[in-house]
């Protein structure tokens, strides 16, 4: 996960909600395309939804039920702001606790 620009999207948080919970977005689809990969279950390179990674994951009972509903979570928030226009404080902090829970 080298080069992905979390750290970044933690900054954005205090001026710019709605770009940090794209980040933050971003940072779950790699997590979940480095953790489909080190299982076994997708080849490197190919491109799957981020919610087909996860129900890959979770078919495989590679996910608990408290890490699926974090994606999940990272998930929807980023698609709020991404297409819907989210730009909320709130939702950003709680989303971006997530990841160092």
């Amino acid at each position: 996960m080298a080069g992905h620009d979390w750290p970044h999207g933690r900054d954005l948080f205090l001026h710019r909600p709605q770009p940090a919970l794209l980040k933050l977005r971003q940072f779950g689809e790699l997590l979940a395309q480095e953790l489909t990969a080190s299982f076994g279950l997708r080849d490197v390179g190919t491109s799957e939804s981020q919610l087909d990674l996860l129900k890959r994951l979770d078919q495989a009972g590679a996910l608990t039920v408290d890490i699926k509903q974090l994606f999940h979570k990272l998930r929807k928030a980023g698609n709020a702001a991404s297409h819907g226009g989210l730009d909320d404080h709130r939702t950003a902090l709680e989303n971006l606790k997530l990841p160092a829970s």
